[in-house]
């Protein structure tokens, strides 16, 4: 049966980027494709994110096509917000996730979901059958209410970033693959902590059972070494844990954006990755 897990804590050493990281959670990132780090945040930070994520859904003027019933997008908030571009350039933040995957990143996007009571599944699938990337990029996944099986929280299987590619159908807007719910957990977390997972981790989120919202926001860095078509100029550089805006990713180039991407169907129904 599916059990939910909680990662406490470990013996802390210094990364080569200078963030404090554990060999637990470092070895744990890399051979099951996740990791949850608990109290990463205290309380008044967490205000204060939700503070300018609020700032930034407020600037936004379009509606996400992934919303569905119960279930509401808000993406690309850290163009609108300066602080919150900031926040996810530092070194608490993208030091972290730096330390995990031993590279340097960029922000390719941002979005908070909201799965209000009665909120639907979001099914099993990779997020590169969304980007159509080949590069792996890193999911930061920051829970701005207490997340729970019962109220949608993240599933995920372990150690199926390292599964062969899968084939994606788009069902509604949706890519959606098959996933063994017998080997899936569930991830429950508080306001504070942090899960990082592989881009290639097969996850999905359920139903809101209960009579409040679970509200998440989540962050995707990639390594600056690897470039994404589908992402407009300016793109944001983590730079010595500083924001820095670039007009032209430095990887840019015809052959090079040709080869970033995963190749899908005539009518684009299905793909694999």
């Amino acid at each position: 049966m599916p059990w939910c897990l909680i990662l406490k804590g470990a013996r802390s050493i210094k990364s080569p980027s200078g963030m404090n990281s554990t060999t637990t959670h470092i070895e744990k990132f890399r051979n099951e494709g996740f990791v949850l780090i608990e109290g990463l945040l205290s309380s008044s930070e967490i205000e204060d994110l939700k503070s300018q994520i609020a700032d930034a859904v407020g600037k936004l003027k379009e509606e996400s096509s992934l919303n569905a019933e119960g279930l509401v997008f808000h993406s690309n908030l850290f163009r609108y917000n300066e602080q919150l571009s900031q926040w996810l350039c530092s070194q608490k933040i993208a030091g972290e996730v730096e330390s995990l995957v031993n590279a340097k990143l960029w922000i390719r996007w941002d979005q908070q979901i909201s799965k209000m009571p009665g909120g639907v599944v979001f099914p099993w699938h990779r997020d590169n059958a969304y980007n159509k990337l080949k590069a792996e990029h890193y999911q930061l996944w920051l829970p701005l209410t207490e997340m729970t099986e019962q109220n949608g929280a993240l599933w995920l299987i372990p150690r199926s970033h390292k599964m062969p590619r899968m084939h994606h159908e788009k069902i509604g807007p949706h890519w959606v693959t098959e996933g063994d719910d017998s080997k899936a957990i569930c991830v429950e977390a508080k306001p504070g902590d942090l899960v990082v997972f592989s881009s290639w981790l097969l996850h999905k989120t359920g139903v809101n059972q209960t009579q409040g919202p679970r509200i998440s926001y989540v962050v995707e860095y990639m390594k600056q070494e690897n470039i994404d078509p589908g992402i407009e100029a300016p793109f944001l550089f983590v730079q010595n844990h500083q924001p820095v805006w670039k007009d032209r990713h430095p990887r840019d180039g015809f052959w090079k954006r040709r080869k970033a991407l995963v190749s899908g169907s005539a009518v684009n129904r299905e793909r694999e990755v």
